[in-house]
Formats: structure tokens, C-alpha cells, sequence
């Protein structure tokens, strides 16, 4: 008899489901997520960008598109927690939850609202025509154009994609945002990963707005007058033109002041006017490869890339402006506190 009752008595096993069992249950979970909240009470306003992080890396890691039905429903059952969570007192288990809900509703309003045209499938090489968004140099004979397109010799107009990034040799001439132009190229869909769980180029691509890539051979044709492509720019248009205007303009007066060659860092005079223009412009396509391997090595490539000193010295410069306008008026710096203003500014 004792034998039995010991067959019958629950094992370590059984007894370790049973408290899992206990512990799962709602009122237990809950119980346990407000403890964890309290703990957590003097810190919680770091957990904000957590929990928005958290809800846009669940929708990116969803295996495909959610639908909008089942969207709608998900926030129906969420907010149906919040409710019961505000109904508890657990409020700030409420706002983390709409933060987290936030994050998934701002990755999908921010995918519906890209969602650019792509090219389905590779065309061959095609005269196209365009607007110019952006022309920037890479390497001494390479360029790199974004392109509004506006037609295509080959691809039905309902198959053009709205944007492409098309590389080729540099033009002789400079080309600013507005100006249309064409070209012959070749354009391809959006590339994918070059291995499983890589940089997944195309959806940069895609996020950007470009719905192609390719390559463009020969000459680029400056399209004026009737031949050039209609739509209006607009006051954006204007001042992105205006102000790639004054970079090359600074580019251009380096290269020529440096044309006869100042030897520093060890670099040819050309190379010289290259890290000037990087470093005051913020166009590296003149820079070597050597050049660029040389700045590695010595620690020193970061000082190419916008940094937390270029901000700085944005925003140092900004405060000093606006407070030195301010003080010009002295029934407003006297009664008012402009530093303050400065600083906002």
C-alpha cells in the first residue's frame, strides 16, 4: 500500500508544471508585470524609446504585410487591455502598451505612405528623360544621378518607376536639382540581399523612395525649352537648387585656389582640394581610394562624416546669431530673456 501512494505521489516534473501552471494565469501574470513596473518606477521614462523600438521591430519581423482588417483588430484587443490595465491602476503598463502600439502604427502609416512604384523586371538599355533630384561624384570619373523620371523610350508609362539611381561616367558639365535631362541607360529592380539575413540595400532603396537602379552609358543631354520636362519645383525646389549651387560654387573656388598644388598630409594637390571640398561641402566623391584608406589608418575618417562636433558647431553658431540679433534691441534684451530664446532657436 505504502508503494503504491509513493507511485501516486507527483514528481518533481508534475510539480514543476503545476507552478507554471499557477503562475501563467492572468491574474498571477498581471501581479507579476506590476511588480516588475514598480521596480522600474524610477526609470521609467527610459523604457519609452523601448517599447517604441519594440512595437516597429514586431511589424518588420512579421514573415509578411499585415492586413488592414487584422490591423484594426489587434488594436481593438489592445486597446481593450489598456482599458482593463487603467481600469487596475497599472497606468504605466497603459502607456507603455500605447507606446509599443505607436511604434507598429508609425512603421506601417510610414510603409503605406512610401510605397513607391518598382521596376518589376530588368529593361534593356532605354533613352529615358527626367528631372534631376541630386548629381554628386564618386571617384574622378564616376557620377551618380537620382532622377525624377518623366518618360521612357521602352517601358510603358504605368510600369515607370517615379525614381531611379542610375550610375555612370561623370558628365563634363554640372548638373543642379531641376534640370531636366537624357540619357541612354539601363535600369534593374531593386537588388536583394547577397546573402540570407544581410544589409538589405533595396529596401534602403525603397524607403528612400527609389523604385530602380541602373547604369546610363554616353553623353547626358540638358533638355531646354519644349524639350525639357514640365512640372513646378516650388519653393523646396528653389531652395535645394539654390543651396547645391552654392556648394559647388565653394567646391570650385577650392579647386582653384589649390590648383597648383599644396603638399600636406602627404597627399597630391589634387587630393588636397578633395579633403577641403569633403570637409567643407561634405562631398567625398573626389577622394581616392588610397586617400580614403590613409584617413582610416590614421583614425581620422570620421572627421569626413557629420558628427556630433559638426552639430555642435551648427548650433553653437545658430545661438550665437540669433542672440547677437536680439541684443541689437535693447528694450528686448534688458526685459526679456534672449539667452533663452537663443537656445530654442
Amino acid at each position: 500500500m505504502g508503494r503504491i501512494a509513493e507511485r501516486l505521489r507527483p514528481g518533481p516534473l508534475l510539480i514543476l508544471v503545476r507552478k507554471l501552471v499557477v503562475a501563467l494565469r492572468p491574474a498571477a501574470a498581471l501581479s507579476w508585470l506590476s511588480l516588475q513596473i514598480r521596480l522600474q518606477t524610477d526609470r521609467w521614462f527610459n523604457w519609452y524609446p523601448v517599447a517604441f523600438a519594440t512595437g516597429v521591430g514586431v511589424y518588420f519581423f512579421l514573415p509578411r504585410e499585415p492586413h488592414m482588417a487584422i490591423f484594426i483588430a489587434a488594436g481593438l484587443l489592445v486597446a481593450l487591455f489598456l482599458i482593463r490595465l487603467s481600469a487596475s491602476g497599472h497606468r504605466l503598463a497603459m502607456v507603455l502598451a500605447m507606446v509599443f502600439l505607436a511604434g507598429f502604427a508609425g512603421a506601417k502609416l510610414r510603409t503605406s505612405l512610401v510605397a513607391p512604384k518598382v521596376l518589376v523586371a530588368s529593361t534593356p538599355t532605354v533613352q529615358i528623360a527626367g528631372k534631376v533630384i541630386s548629381m554628386e561624384h564618386y571617384g574622378k570619373k564616376r557620377a551618380r544621378f537620382l532622377l525624377r523620371l518623366t518618360s521612357s523610350s521602352e517601358v510603358k508609362p504605368e510600369a515607370l518607376p517615379k525614381i531611379v539611381r542610375i550610375t555612370g561616367r561623370a558628365p563634363k558639365q554640372m548638373f543642379l536639382s531641376g534640370d531636366s535631362i537624357s540619357l541612354k541607360a539601363r535600369l534593374f529592380a531593386l537588388p536583394t540581399p547577397v546573402q540570407p539575413g544581410g544589409f538589405d540595400f533595396g529596401r534602403k532603396l525603397w524607403f528612400e523612395g527609389v523604385g530602380a537602379t541602373g547604369f546610363f552609358y554616353g553623353d547626358v543631354k540638358h533638355l531646354v525649352g519644349k524639350n525639357a520636362a514640365s512640372g513646378q519645383g516650388g519653393f523646396f525646389h528653389a531652395a535645394t537648387r539654390f543651396i547645391q549651387k552654392i556648394r559647388y560654387d565653394i567646391a570650385a573656388r577650392i579647386k582653384a585656389v589649390l590648383a597648383e598644388g599644396i603638399y600636406k598630409w602627404n597627399l597630391s594637390s589634387d587630393q588636397t582640394a578633395s579633403v577641403a571640398i569633403a570637409l567643407i561641402t561634405g562631398d567625398r566623391g573626389g577622394l581616392d581610394k588610397q586617400t580614403s584608406q590613409q584617413l582610416r589608418r590614421a583614425g581620422l575618417a570620421h572627421i569626413l562624416a557629420i558628427s556630433g562636433l559638426h552639430m555642435s558647431l551648427v548650433a553653437g553658431g545658430m545661438f550665437w546669431l540669433v542672440r547677437a540679433l536680439l541684443a541689437l534691441f535693447p528694450a528686448l534684451a534688458m526685459n526679456y530673456p534672449i539667452k533663452k530664446w537663443a537656445a530654442i532657436a
